[in-house]
Parts: structure tokens; sequence; C-alpha cells
């Protein structure tokens, strides 16, 4: 059985509003459709709560969401795990990287106690990382997981090529890891219904060729989350659509008319 801790974590020192842990919940539902009885998963954002558990029980895995606000608050994290238990595997995830590889490599070169970097989407290559720790596979290199092996850059994507249009992941609000989120008031339930983007705005994250295509979550799926949220939530007054481009498909007209609906 595998410990694993997932934080998408921000600085919680003045109360203000967060975004809703989409991203890390996403990775816990994955694994838990695949690895549900070898997994212990927790999810966490604010800093302390994630302090006191790693002190008490430090993690086998620990995943960190990676953006320009909680860059140095990761790292601080990633020295602290390693520090309880040096055999811990740790992970970041997340745009507040530059994808090429001798990018990669400086960036982890710079922080000696990361073991990976996850590189655009995360669930598939989480998923294949933690199944080849369950093998017994000490230091596996799946597609998009990048690692320094032997003072070499160990890192190869995965084409997007035959792709699917579709994404099938499960559903992070329906499969209840966001529970614990909705009923915190401080929270911004965030909403999905596509991923990509077909420009390639140079300041932008999404202007990647790898991340060039759109790929759509079903829309019943969508239409069943925003219900959810508005049966399970504090009555929070602000919802954030975090699709790159929220309208640019003609089914996005619906997905506002539900809004509109719910609201």
């Amino acid at each position: 059985m595998l410990n694993i801790y997932l934080g998408d974590l921000v600085y919680d020192t003045i109360k203000t509003n967060y975004a809703i842990p989409l991203n890390i919940a996403y990775l816990a539902a994955s694994l838990e459709q695949e690895y549900a009885d070898q997994v212990e998963i927790h999810l966490f954002k604010y800093p302390k709560v994630l302090e006191k558990k790693i002190q008490q029980n430090p993690p086998d895995i620990l995943g960190l969401s990676h953006y320009s606000w909680n860059s140095r608050l990761n790292s601080v994290f990633i020295d602290m795990a390693k520090r309880l238990n040096a055999d811990v595997i740790t992970i970041m995830g997340g745009p507040n990287v530059r994808t090429e590889p001798h990018d990669i490599k400086t960036f982890l070169s710079e922080n000696p106690n990361l073991d990976y970097y996850v590189v655009h989407e995360g669930e598939e290559p989480f998923v294949e990382l933690v199944g080849e720790l369950l093998k017994g596979n000490s230091r596996p290199t799946p597609a998009n997981c990048a690692a320094i092996i032997d003072n070499e850059l160990s890192f190869q994507t995965k084409p997007i090529k035959g792709q699917s249009k579709e994404i099938n992941a499960p559903s992070p609000y329906l499969s209840g890891w966001l529970d614990p989120f909705l009923t915190d008031p401080n929270m911004i339930p965030l909403i999905e219904s596509n991923r990509g983007c077909p420009f390639g705005c140079i300041y932008c994250c999404w202007g990647l060729a790898a991340l060039s295509r759109i790929r759509q979550r079903p829309l019943e799926m969508v239409f069943r989350e925003i219900d959810y949220i508005a049966k399970n939530s504090a009555g929070q007054m602000y919802w954030c659509v975090c699709d790159a481009n929220f309208g640019i498909l003609p089914r996005d007209i619906e997905i506002a008319k539900k809004l509109r609906e719910i609201s």
C-alpha cells in the first residue's frame, strides 16, 4: 500500500479566495480507478495541514502542483518530506516550467530533492509512474515524466497524434474527492469542459504545439458536475470555468445556459 499525498498549495497567511484543487483531484480519481486497493491518497490545499500530516506520517509519494505562486512553497515541502523520509518519491507537475529538455534538466538540477517533473496533462503519466512503483520498479521513466538519472536527463514525450478527442478521465466531483473543499466557503469551484487551445500565443502556457488539440469532456458529465457542485457546495457566489477558451465550441452555449439556470 502506497501512501500518497497530493498538494495544490497556497499561502494561507491571509484569508482570501482559493480555487478548489481540481488538478490534483483528477490525479486522485484516476489513481483510485486503477489502483484503489493499493494506494491511500490524501489531498491538501493549506500548507499547515500538509505540514502536520507529513510530520505525523511521512508519505511514500509527495506530488505537488507547480505554479508561479507556489514554487518556493513547494520546495519547502519537498525538502521537508525528504528530510523525514529519505525514500519518498517527490513529483511536481504544472505549467510553471520551460518544456525544452535542457530547461527541464536545469530545473531538476536546481531542485535536487525533486525526483520527477510531469509535463503537460498529468493523469496518464502519473498513473503509469505509480503503477511502475507498485510493481517494484524503483526508478521508472514513463513518457512525460522527466527525471535525472546518472546525471543525465531521462525524458520522452508522448505524441499527441492519435489522441482521443474525448477526455474519459473519471470526474473528481462525482467520485467525491472534492467534497471537503466544496464545503469550504473560501474555495471557488472550478469547471473544466475541455482542454487544449489551437492558438499559439507565446505568452500563454496553452500556446504549445503539444496542447493545441481541443479535447472535450462528455457534456453530460459536465452538466452532472454543475448540478453536483450546486447541491454540495457552501453556496459560493463565484465559480470559474477554467477552459483555455470557453466559448470556442458551439456546445459552450449550452454550458452557459446550464450555469445560468443553476444560478
